[in-house]
């Protein structure tokens, strides 16, 4: 079975400069690259108008990210995103652990071997519920939610969880 780190957009995202990931984040997705986990991004990105021209922008923002990371040695193996509101009722929105079991088909994955990492309580709810094991990342305002395992400033800080 293989084992992947599951990782919410914003935990990447919100450390950029000038456009480009912070190498230090890139240095802890090596590692974890390094030490067999598949990247995984996943994000919610709700759009009451899912028309084909919002979804092309959604996944032209994770291709782009896809490629920079790339050039620098980064392999994301996929991504996993919702696009629903609040209002609709679907499968796959946080805390529902449908797109982790979703890649776990796909990928071979086992659940209790991989990590999610999220900024916000549903992020780490959504591990828990999918029996991954759970970081914390960047935290940028008052936490609520349930207790991760573990908590980093950002991603540099990963092979301290993972040597």
């Amino acid at each position: 079975m293989n084992k992947a780190c599951f990782i919410e957009l914003n935990c990447i995202m919100d450390h950029q400069s000038n456009g480009e990931v912070a190498q230090e984040v890139v240095r802890g997705l090596l590692h974890l690259q390094d030490r067999g986990y598949f990247l995984m991004l996943v994000s919610e990105e709700p759009c009451p108008d899912k028309g084909v021209e919002v979804l092309s922008i959604v996944e032209g923002k994770y291709r782009i990210l896809q490629k920079k990371l790339k050039a620098r040695g980064v392999r994301v193996r996929d991504w996993f995103y919702c696009m629903h509101t609040d209002d609709e009722s679907c499968m796959c929105k946080f805390p529902s652990d449908y797109l982790m079991k979703r890649a776990a088909k796909e990928y071979g994955l086992s659940l209790e071997d991989c990590i999610m990492v999220g900024d916000i309580g549903v992020e780490i709810l959504t591990g828990d519920v999918a029996g991954m094991q759970t970081v914390l990342c960047c935290p940028t305002k008052e936490y609520e939610g349930p207790k991760p395992e573990a908590e980093i400033e950002n991603l540099a800080m990963m092979p301290l969880l993972v040597p």
